[in-house]
């Protein structure tokens, strides 16, 4: 992919906020959603909104609760610095 070739856009807002958005019809596609909320995420499972994710490495799934695995992975980000 050449550079500047893709848009990407980035929301920063509170999970309650994110959550109202991401459960309206005329939402834009998302492809990566980043929180530290596993509440956030166990409601957009539970109303279809996160797709499946079959390839996580076994041991990034140690940090994700039983009940969303199946559609999330642990990461880690530093913010130390910025």
């Amino acid at each position: 992919t050449e550079p500047e070739s893709v848009m990407i856009r980035t929301l920063n807002r509170t999970s309650a906020s994110l959550e109202q958005l991401l459960d309206t019809d005329n939402v834009e596609n998302v492809d990566l959603i980043l929180t530290s909320s596993p509440m956030l995420l166990q409601h957009l499972q539970e109303h279809q909104k996160l797709a499946p994710f079959d390839d996580a490495p076994a041991e990034s799934q140690n940090l994700v609760p039983e009940s969303i695995r199946a559609t999330s992975v642990a990461v880690a980000i530093s913010g130390f610095g910025l």
